[in-house]
């Protein structure tokens, strides 16, 4: 079941939460390319439903995964909410972060700081893996323009 906006209390043991986050609330950390938003929201739109939620930070709600499927819900979709795995950032169990780049390094610091304060990354440039199952969705997009929170 998900959880709707800021209201889900955070396991300690597990450190994720699926929740229904409202896209005004989140904050990227890189730049996107624009074709891939494109093309992520021709593919949404047939469908007529979203299936893969973006990964954020519990307690900044900075995207760590999805900054192109964020993108093409809130401006070519004009969604309000979008389904989010909101992750305790800090576990090193539960997520690690690298780069695509090789000889880069990027810290969960850098990530971060680049989405506090809107100076983003290229795109691209963090690479997250996580230690938890994340599951498809189905979820038509005509609710995701309408949730009330």
């Amino acid at each position: 079941m998900l959880d709707y906006g800021r209201k889900s209390e955070f396991s300690p043991e597990d450190g994720v939460a699926l929740m229904l986050i409202p896209l005004i609330d989140l904050r990227p950390h890189e730049h996107i390319n624009n074709e891939l938003v494109a093309e992520l929201a021709r593919g949404i739109a047939k469908v007529q439903a979203f299936t893969t939620p973006i990964v954020v930070c519990r307690d900044s709600y900075v995207i760590l995964d999805g900054h192109h499927r964020y993108t093409a819900m809130k401006y070519v979709l004009n969604a309000s909410h979008i389904p989010a795995y909101a992750i305790d950032y800090g576990n090193e169990d539960l997520c690690q972060v690298s780069s695509w780049v090789n000889g880069d390094h990027v810290k969960k610091g850098d990530v971060i700081q680049a989405g506090l304060s809107s100076k983003l990354m290229p795109a691209k440039r963090s690479k997250h893996s996580f230690a938890f199952r994340q599951c498809l969705l189905d979820i038509p997009i005509g609710q995701l323009t309408t949730v009330e929170a």
